[in-house]
């Protein structure tokens, strides 16, 4: 097995047992802003942002009007401010699927219910 697809793998179990243990934990907030620790990625930056990085991104492609994202939301947010010093390895960001802005990127990432999450590197 690759080294790649070893940290892949990882960053996938670290995230299912954080959530696991956060999941009871958290109250409903609203989606995300600046303040907290996720790049907000859209139809202008996406791309751009992704590719000019040499750390892996963990993206969260979600729609604003979701139920399950909004109970998601601030567990993804204690994720990303629990691993924000990891920036050098792994970056944080979220596509909101329901802006039209980015209904093409969400589309060529074959992202069909939402939240969905995708590990890969810059």
């Amino acid at each position: 097995m690759s080294e790649l697809l070893i940290l892949k793998s990882c960053i996938v179990l670290l995230i299912s047992f954080i959530l696991t243990f956060h999941s009871a934990k958290c109250e409903k907030q609203d989606l995300y802003g600046n303040s907290d620790d996720v790049c907000i990625l859209d139809g202008t930056n996406l791309k751009h942002t992704l590719l000019n990085q040499s750390s892996m991104w963990l993206v969260e492609y979600y729609s604003s009007w979701c139920g399950t994202c909004h109970e998601f939301a601030p567990i993804y947010k204690k994720l990303a401010q629990d691993i924000s010093e990891w920036s050098y390895v792994l970056n944080v960001g979220v596509v909101d699927c329901s802006e039209k802005v980015n209904l093409e990127n969400c589309r060529n990432m074959s992202i069909t219910s939402t939240p969905t999450l995708r590990v890969g590197d810059g």
